[in-house]
């Protein structure tokens, strides 16, 4: 489980991290022009639903 909770954790920063850079590249001259052209705007980060960081409860009955 915490072997999963980490991967899920390392692939949020790099979608939060991609985020930022597109959203550094659009605003940036000449690409804002294009940027506004196209219609593309600022992506917004990823954020957990409220209660995510309350892990669930899980039981292994192997009866």
């Amino acid at each position: 489980m915490e072997g999963i909770e980490n991967r899920i954790a390392v692939e949020r920063n790099k979608y939060n991290e991609t985020v930022q850079d597109f959203n550094a590249y659009i605003r940036q001259f000449p690409n804002n022009i294009i940027a506004g052209i196209c219609g593309f705007k600022s992506k917004g980060y990823f954020k957990a639903s409220p209660g995510a960081e309350n892990s669930p409860s899980v039981e292994f009955n192997f009866d």
